[in-house]
């Protein structure tokens, strides 16, 4: 469809200078309603300023009208919350134990990596944050990452860029040279269940924003991936030169001794 205005699929207008932010993330329909993450960026000029949110509709309305949409309010990052968490974007709405919708970031921290897990009240209209307890250890938490859950295994699982500590020398959001599965049981502890795909070379090789879904025993998965092509490696690890398809057989049975699909 081509969108007009606010009856006709311009759900909201930018009041930002850079507009509204998203990525590859998950769309969710859970409690009545459909619910997605999506950021506004405040920092003119440059990268970051990210300021979090959430949209839902009831899945029974007119989705091309803007006032069916509820948005919560919009959460920045409190630089007094840790020195290190700069801020969140490419949020992952999920449904968490208890029937909660939360809001799962990746988190822009520099020496350790986690995410953040933001809580929506059930009318879709209050993001809350606790700083305390909602920044959590994960794996890959500071680059791209999408979380689903699996009704079989009853777990929560992810593809996420593990930052290898043997390349300590480069910054850990450019350490995407390890792809990891995990799981989790609550959303909070993460396990590292098997290595995806990996190279030797974290300057040029990188896969990233991995997209992915369940499909009977397997994930499948499209990931834009830095890699050598026969003749010449990719720009960098960041910028890449393929989009490439993968099947992870049998997820479910995967653990770390498992051969990498690639390396």
């Amino acid at each position: 469809s081509e969108p007009t205005n606010q009856e006709n699929g311009l759900i909201r207008a930018a009041d930002v200078a850079k507009g509204f932010h998203t990525s590859a993330v998950p769309v969710v329909v859970a409690n009545g309603r459909i619910w997605r993450a999506m950021e506004v960026c405040r920092k003119i000029g440059s990268w970051g300023g990210f300021e979090a949110f959430v949209l839902s509709a009831s899945i029974d309305s007119d989705l091309m009208n803007a006032s069916n949409w509820t948005t919560t309010n919009r959460m920045a990052v409190d630089p007094s919350w840790n020195e290190d968490f700069k801020t969140w974007l490419e949020g992952n709405v999920v449904l968490a134990p208890g029937n909660k919708i939360v809001n799962i970031m990746r988190a822009d921290t520099r020496i350790t990596e986690k995410a953040a897990i933001l809580s929506v009240n059930e009318t879709g209209t209050i993001l809350t944050f606790n700083p305390t307890t909602d920044l959590i250890d994960f794996p890959g938490g500071c680059k791209k990452f999408v979380v689903r859950f699996d009704n079989e295994s009853g777990k929560y699982w992810t593809l996420s860029d593990e930052a290898d500590p043997r390349y300590s020398d480069t910054k850990i959001e450019r350490r995407r040279n390890k792809l990891v599965l995990m799981s989790s049981d609550k959303l909070r502890n993460w396990e590292i269940r098997s290595v995806i795909l990996s190279d030797e070379d974290v300057e040029k090789s990188g896969f990233q924003y991995v997209d992915w879904l369940f499909e009977n025993n397997d994930i499948v998965m499209a990931c834009r991936t830095a890699f050598f092509d026969g003749v010449e490696k990719a720009d960098n690890q960041h910028n890449s030169n393929f989009i490439t398809f993968h099947r992870i057989k049998d997820f479910r049975k995967r653990n770390l001794n498992d051969e990498v699909l690639m390396k």
